[in-house]
């Protein structure tokens, strides 16, 4: 008959991992519910820092907001903080930046008033920029209009920015059904050459 031997060794670690995990967690929440004191967010340079902002939940409040004391501020969620930390970097794909990202960030808390600063460190690094384009397909009509339509969107040299893809695709598919082609399909596919050096 075997037996079960019980490391009693590591089972004392085990124990104390499980209250340490147990503890980070605890105090992962802590500051939820407090007010927002301050959202600092450097390295952006390239981009609109408030169009990055509006797109964040994590929010200080207008500036009236310190005149008029008795407005409610702003409340910091950890949850929320994460999401919006992801969605920055989608925003700065999404501008053609496809290798930025987050460098560093910080909560300070301040138990006593109940408020946090946050500060997040942004890395922007290089955009990613459009060389050339192709249009394929079976007995494209007006093809010399196709190249227009592409070319007043996307232009060699400029960032790969999602919003200028997405127009591109609309304008292209919406002078197809005007020319017969209803039920078109305008599917973009993107080919990265890492080895090109840019001109510009």
């Amino acid at each position: 008959m075997q037996r079960l031997k019980i490391d009693h060794q590591n089972s004392a670690r085990l124990r104390v991992l499980i209250f340490f995990l147990l503890l980070l967690n605890q105090f992962a929440g802590a500051q939820d519910n407090y007010k927002i004191k301050q959202f600092k967010i450097d390295g952006v340079r390239r981009v609109s820092k408030e169009a990055l902002r509006e797109g964040l939940a994590t929010q200080t409040g207008p500036w009236s907001n310190r005149i008029l004391w008795w407005r409610q501020a702003p409340r910091f969620s950890t949850e929320e903080f994460e999401r919006d930390l992801r969605r920055v970097v989608e925003f700065y794909q999404r501008e053609g930046f496809f290798h930025a990202q987050i460098v560093a960030h910080q909560i300070t808390a301040n138990d006593e008033k109940q408020q946090v600063r946050l500060h997040v460190t942004i890395a922007e690094n290089q955009p990613t920029r459009i060389i050339d384009y192709q249009l394929a397909g079976a007995d494209l009509p007006r093809v010399d209009e196709l190249f227009k339509i592409v070319k007043s969107n996307l232009k060699p040299g400029d960032r790969l920015r999602a919003v200028a893809l997405h127009n591109a695709r609309l304008a292209l598919e919406t002078e197809l059904a005007n020319h017969g082609f209803p039920f078109v399909s305008v599917e973009p596919r993107l080919q990265r050459d890492d080895a090109a050096k840019p001109r510009w």
